[in-house]
């Protein structure tokens, strides 16, 4: 479907920064920029409204959903609520190869970030930490939650992705091998324990890098059909 590419297409912009937390845009840009018409793009912008990712004001323009206190605190407090059920049902009945496996790959991660091969907020390192956190929404089994945690996903990455520049380190994967090594030993209190510490940890360090971090908007990058820079709208 048309709209379901143009919402890639869409979506793939705000994780490569070309699109930007705050910046205001109009759907011409968005046309211009993936090169894609009206219609689905129209389409797109309105189910990534509906996901939190912009926000759409009639007569103004589309503005890309701002990286906020606020936002950081309300995600944070969502995972607390769905994720330590997810991570109780995971020590119960988890894959204990699958776990072990992870507490390897977990442990790869950090010796290389220890060695200067990736860096502490790489794709790699984001990749193996939110893996734990998809198996513990996993072990719920229920789809809507699923759901629910693949959109938080999506602002969960945009936020680190926006704040990059300005963190200086991420507790991810040392708590992930606190969380790991409780749910080897099947000890779900000592798991969840573990998680919230770790979901903790993770909110200041965000907060911690937002309080950094100016609010700039940029320009949108070269668009894809005819090699002009289209002007953000400013504010």
């Amino acid at each position: 479907m048309l709209k379901a590419h143009a919402y890639q297409l869409i979506k793939q912009r705000l994780f490569d920064l070309d699109l930007v937390s705050g910046q205001f845009v109009s759907q011409k840009q968005i046309v211009e920029l993936i090169d894609f018409p009206l219609g689905p793009v129209r389409e797109a912008m309105l189910q990534l409204q509906a996901e939190g990712l912009v926000e759409i004001f009639p007569q103004r323009g589309i503005q890309i959903t701002p990286v906020t206190v606020e936002m950081v605190r309300d995600l944070f407090g969502l995972r607390r609520l769905i994720e330590p059920p997810g991570i109780k049902a995971l020590a119960r009945t988890g894959d204990l190869a699958a776990l072990k496996e992870l507490r390897r790959a977990t442990k790869e991660a950090l010796q290389k970030e220890k060695s200067g091969e990736v860096k502490p907020v790489s794709n790699h390192t984001f990749q193996v930490d939110q893996r734990l956190h998809e198996m513990a929404i996993d072990a719920l089994d229920n789809k809507l939650v699923r759901e629910i945690y693949r959109v938080q996903q999506d602002r969960i990455l945009l936020i680190r992705l926006n704040i990059r520049p300005w963190a200086t380190q991420e507790p991810g994967l040392v708590d992930h091998l606190h969380i790991l090594d409780a749910l080897c030993r099947r000890d779900a209190a000592g798991a969840t324990a573990s998680l919230l510490r770790h979901l903790k940890n993770a909110e200041q360090a965000a907060l911690d890098a937002l309080a950094r971090s100016p609010h700039i908007k940029t320009t949108l990058p070269r668009a894809a059909s005819n090699g002009t820079r289209p002007a953000a709208v400013q504010t």
